[in-house]
């Protein structure tokens, strides 16, 4: 019996390492995960987390905020790994500014002041500029700002509200929602802000969109065709308007797609299973097969991050009392908890070239 034991346990323990091996062998071999996380504050008053960084070749974690007096991190400051920079980016509450954090350094930097609903950025491809929303006078734009300098421009500069925006992949050009029409629609533009276009009708709630590998496609979730308000699909349309294709349907609110950077599958959120679970989801693009990923877990998974060319997947699962950072080995199809232990470990970011849901 102990034999039998040592022997299960012996498995465990070559797959992990696999998988770890695995993680590290494509974009540039950075294996790290940024995220937040309270586990260091529990015992003080206040809604306050730190940043930390973790070495999944090492499985060492780094407390990156917690001596920082000068910033304020909250469960929405959104860190984002910069493998380019070696930095993280995240919003601090305090002077509501993005803040770039050298690793090396240890310097702090203010990049820019943002309002307070500024909760949503988005990196470049070649990781030198940020997309984040921000309000001018009584609507919200797009708004551009260099790392480097400081320096931000609107965007979008129009007279509607415009948010959840994304570079496509080679950096040309954004897409993003829109309510011109009168309802939120799917637009795309040019990095300079012209050419702006409507994609959608204003049959619908058109969210969350996100580009394909390629640059060809735009997978988002709209409420267009559900039975219910509280029913979202997922549908494709190409970026020049043409082949508006349902991509996915089921009774329950399907949201946050995003294509894998290998473009082999689609991963979205769901909360099919009813009450407040919520699961992350796979479509197979070339086969059409669905794969649950997260039903073996029975807490709530959404704020998920693709990585090593589209072969691993870190998640947020979310309890009443804590939640744990996972990851998941789409080729193995196995799934580990990389942070467990007290606190609420939250929003986590693999490094460069990987995939951010909304």
């Amino acid at each position: 019996m102990k034999r039998r034991s040592l022997v299960g346990i012996t498995g465990v323990l070559l797959s992990l390492i696999f998988v770890l091996q695995e993680v590290g062998a494509a974009g540039g071999g950075d294996t790290r995960v940024v995220f937040l996380s309270n586990r260091d504050r529990l015992e003080r008053p206040g809604r306050e987390f730190d940043i930390f960084l973790l070495d999944l070749a090492s499985s060492k974690s780094e407390n990156l905020t917690l001596q920082l007096k000068a910033v304020v991190v909250r469960s929405n400051s959104q860190p984002r790994l910069i493998t380019r920079r070696n930095s993280v980016v995240f919003l601090s509450f305090n002077e509501r500014a993005l803040i770039e954090l050298n690793l090396g350094t240890k310097q702090v930097t203010k990049i820019t002041d943002v309002a307070y609903e500024a909760t949503s950025y988005t990196v470049s491809p070649d990781g030198n500029t940020l997309l984040y929303i921000e309000r001018g006078d009584s609507t919200r734009q797009v708004f551009e700002v260099d790392l480097a300098s400081g320096v931000s421009r609107n965007v979008t500069r129009n007279c509607y509200n415009n948010f959840e925006a994304s570079y496509s992949p080679d950096g040309k050009r954004i897409v993003y929602v829109c309510d011109k029409d009168g309802s939120n629609s799917i637009a795309v533009m040019n990095r300079d802000g012209n050419e702006q276009t409507i994609l959608t009708n204003r049959f619908g709630d058109d969210r969350y969109p996100h580009w394909s590998p390629d640059g060809k496609k735009i997978v988002f979730s709209s409420s267009r065709s559900g039975a219910t308000d509280a029913e979202y699909h997922l549908y494709t349309i190409d970026a020049n308007g043409k082949n508006f294709k349902l991509f996915y349907q089921s009774k329950a609110y399907n949201s946050s797609p995003v294509f894998s950077p290998d473009n082999k599958y689609v991963a979205f959120v769901s909360n099919g299973r009813g009450g407040m679970h919520k699961d992350i989801i796979l479509k197979e693009l070339a086969s059409g097969l669905v794969k649950p990923i997260t039903f073996e877990l029975n807490d709530a998974n959404g704020k998920f991050a693709i990585g090593d060319g589209g072969k691993v997947i870190v998640f947020e699962n979310s309890g009443p009392i804590d939640s744990e950072i996972m990851l998941y080995d789409v080729r193995l199809k196995k799934m580990k908890n990389l942070t467990s232990g007290k606190g609420r470990d939250l929003a986590p970011s693999l490094g460069e070239g990987h995939q951010v849901s909304q």
